[in-house]
């Protein structure tokens, strides 16, 4: 018995020419998630992380389009620039945040298996996929899309959201952080950040003003955040009470 998986065109995670991967991945979604499908695949290459296990990520409702990816990596190189500032000016490494690298290509090869499955969603030829680093078993939510925690107490994550809306001059906030918080000290990897932008120019997940308002009003201040600039919101009463 052997298995056949489907393949990816190649592509680079850096700017080293030498670092060039595709990656083989299953038929099968591990997860199904709202909008995306995922599946577990393994870096095939010629670079530094060849045999790292990695997730490949396909659109649900539609075609993953290279504009579809596009805007996925324009989420991460913002939320990834920022981190990198933030990390600058928190106290320990236990506080950094670091966002997941992610490699948007098209897919080469599709294995039979996958051409003779009877299902809407399944990964076709040509069609464009996400690849990132399989973050592990201890992935968890911290902060949702909404910026409530889930967190017993403020962390660093949560001045991390209040300060992407400082730094950006108001412009976006950026919640919806996901990941792992490693035990060496150092710090949060994550993935899949949800920006909510005046402009809305981050996706189907950008809810926009009313994104950006909903995330201050769940929002839980640390002290980073009290020399940051934040909306006026109107605070709904539970956070109110939780205030005082």
């Amino acid at each position: 018995m052997f298995l056949v998986r489907n393949k990816t065109s190649d592509g680079s995670f850096s700017s080293k020419n030498d670092e060039v991967y595709h990656a083989n991945f299953s038929t099968l979604p591990c997860k199904k998630g709202v909008r995306k499908n995922v599946y577990n695949g393994v870096l095939r290459g010629t670079g530094d992380k060849k045999g790292d296990k990695v997730l490949v990520k396909a659109f649900k409702s539609k075609e993953t389009t290279e504009e579809l990816c596009t805007k996925e990596l324009e989420r991460y190189k913002q939320a990834k620039s920022l981190g990198r500032t933030f990390n600058k000016l928190v106290p320990s490494p236990s506080n950094k945040v670091e966002f997941n690298v992610l490699l948007a290509v098209p897919v080469e090869k599709v294995a039979f298996t996958n051409c003779v499955r009877r299902s809407k969603n399944k990964v076709t030829a040509k069609e464009w996929v996400i690849i990132e680093e399989n973050l592990g078993m201890d992935f968890k939510d911290f902060i949702q899309k909404d910026g409530t925690s889930v967190l017993i107490d403020p962390t660093s994550l949560d001045a991390f959201v209040h300060y992407s809306y400082h730094k950006s001059g108001g412009k976006l906030v950026i919640v919806g952080l996901r990941g792992v918080e490693s035990e060496t000290d150092n710090g949060y990897k994550l993935t899949c950040p949800v920006i909510h932008s005046y402009a809305q120019t981050f996706g189907d997940t950008d809810r926009g003003e009313e994104g950006i308002r909903k995330a201050f009003e769940h929002h839980r201040c640390t002290n980073m955040c009290y020399a940051m600039d934040r909306p006026q919101v109107k605070l709904s009463d539970n956070l109110k009470a939780n205030e005082t």
